[in-house]
């Protein structure tokens, strides 16, 4: 066989079956004619499948070398990089792809990967979108990413369509029905969000995650409730998921807690916790605090540079989760003009992506600048709750110096008992236990008494218990603070009209109350590192 195409053809049919056997043909045929482009692009894809990195990207290499643009090298160096923990260089590695064969899907929906796997969603969902265009080969599974992104970057009524067309086609599809009824619940659409997890139901009665969050649509005001006997039934299940028990657990906890039965709330949370704790491993507390402490460091003086330079002032949340910044939120987005950023990440990704060495290292002026164009990019007149922004709140002020930061408090039991009830995602492994809960708020507390060291008059505190009980005269104050005129629409966010798309999304569509003021006390002794003084 000397057609060259034809032996392509065979080394690629044989690496279907026979991986390895097709990578030591090709590396054979390599060290006889090192410049055999498809073959090095071949033995690219197989190195990285068989999971030789650094030997998949030198051989990709060697054939952009040969060929610049060719198009298996620069699809198969993104996916490289992107194994490589490098979402970044992957991206730039697929726009080259798309931008020399903008008809190819798989390149957009790569780029789409990319760019999700980075937090910059609204880009990906751009490339999700051109990918089902240029017709992929299975556009229903990108339609289900293309609405996750869409749910992320805070366009909930998107990403609805989407799952409505996923449906359309396919109506079996659980995961559109469970994202459907997420967006929904989002919206603030009680009865959409349940017909959307109720049919998730019918199609899969032993969806944990579908009962727990139908608890979270309403208060549970009956013991005989289906719901809960559903997730009753779900818990003590040795033979599903333990990610399917803990979803259980914690609506159990939630459901409890409605019915006042605050021991068996707690010990439901105390089984998911244990089993989460056991499943993605305990919160480092030594480093949690040597990161809190390098922070400190890092952070001397006042971090402005120069003065303000005018124009619109973005609004940041200085907080722990479960402290309030939901309720807060929603009261100074329901004003005309300013606009909800929710828990937008873009400053975090970049820092991570171009300052890996921060706080040791302090970003460059290039990275900065990226930030700074970045976030203003979504609008700057805006408010953002993202609980890493207590971190990153020395970076906040050096990009923007005319930003105003809101520190809001709660009582560290009440906040530490709602993180340790509360179903949260794998990497927030600080709400498993509460020793770990302590160390992660006295964390929080500490880098907070720093940015209110240094801020001066540009950091206004609030307490959550306030504002709650005297939510005029609070709001008032904060207005001032911000140089905003009162109105009174920000004494009704049940009224706000946003998605919110946090563990909150139920709770701040109801009336501002005092219910959660306190609420430690009826767990009191069961509170531990909570309550202790020391």
């Amino acid at each position: 066989m000397t057609n060259p195409l034809a032996i392509l053809q065979a080394l690629a049919m044989e690496s279907r079956s026979n991986p390895a056997a097709a990578l030591a043909r090709c590396e054979a045929m390599l060290a006889r004619s090192p410049q055999l482009v498809p073959i090095l692009c071949l033995a690219g894809r197989l190195h990285r499948e068989l999971g030789n990195l650094p030997r998949s990207r030198e051989r990709l290499e060697q054939a952009l070398a040969l060929a610049p643009q060719t198009p298996a090298a620069l699809l198969e160096l993104g996916m490289v990089e992107l194994a490589s923990g490098r979402p970044s260089r992957a991206a730039e590695y697929f726009e080259r792809h798309t931008a020399e064969n903008p008809d190819r899907a798989q390149g957009w929906y790569q780029l789409g990967v990319a760019r999700e796997m980075g937090g910059a969603w609204p880009e990906a969902a751009d490339a999700y979108r051109k990918a089902i265009g240029h017709g992929i080969s299975d556009p229903r599974d990108v339609r289900l990413r293309l609405a996750g992104v869409l749910a992320r970057a805070g366009r909930p009524a998107e990403a609805a369509d989407e799952f409505r067309q996923v449906l359309a086609d396919a109506p079996e599809d659980v995961g559109a029905h469970m994202g459907l009824g997420m967006v929904a619940a989002a919206l603030g659409d009680r009865k959409a969000a349940e017909a959307a997890f109720r049919a998730a139901l019918v199609l899969d009665p032993d969806l944990a995650l579908a009962r727990q969050q139908l608890i979270h649509l309403k208060t549970v005001d009956s013991p005989d409730d289906p719901d809960l006997a559903g997730l009753e039934a779900l818990a003590g299940r040795e033979d599903l998921p333990p990610e399917s028990r803990e979803h259980a657990g914690y609506g159990l906890a939630k459901a409890y807690l409605d019915l006042d039965r605050p021991g068996e709330a707690f010990a439901a949370a105390a089984r998911a916790n244990a089993d989460r704790e056991a499943r993605v491993g305990l919160f480092d507390i030594p480093a949690w605090r040597r990161r809190v402490a390098d922070i400190r460091v890092s952070e001397s003086e006042d971090p402005a540079r120069g003065s303000p330079r005018g124009g619109p002032a973005p609004v940041f949340l200085l907080t722990a989760p479960r402290a309030g910044a939901t309720l807060l939120e929603q009261m100074l987005t329901s004003l005309p003009g300013l606009e909800s950023r929710g828990e937008d990440p873009v400053i975090e990704q970049i820092l991570a992506t171009h300052a890996p060495d921060w706080p040791h290292v302090p970003p460059t002026d290039a990275a900065l600048d990226a930030m700074r164009d970045a976030y203003a990019a979504g609008g700057l007149d805006s408010v953002n709750k993202l609980p890493g922004n207590i971190r990153l709140a020395g970076i906040l002020r050096r990009l923007f110096p005319e930003a105003r930061f809101l520190r809001v408090t709660r009582d560290i039991r009440d906040t530490g008992l709602s993180m340790f009830l509360r179903d949260f995602p794998d990497a927030a492994r600080f709400t498993t236990d509460l020793e770990s809960i302590r160390a992660y708020l006295e964390g929080i507390e500490a880098l907070a008494d720093r940015w209110d060291e240094l801020f001066g008059q540009a950091i206004h505190k609030v307490a959550y218990e306030s504002l709650v009980a005297e939510p005029e005269t609070t709001l008032k104050g904060i207005l001032e603070f911000l140089g905003r005129p009162w109105d009174p629409a920000c004494l009704e966010p049940a009224g706000n009209t946003g998605p919110v798309s946090t563990l909150s999304h139920a709770e701040v569509r109801r009336p501002v109350h005092t219910g959660a003021v306190g609420r430690w006390r009826r767990f009191e002794t069961l509170l531990g590192p909570l309550t202790d003084p020391d």
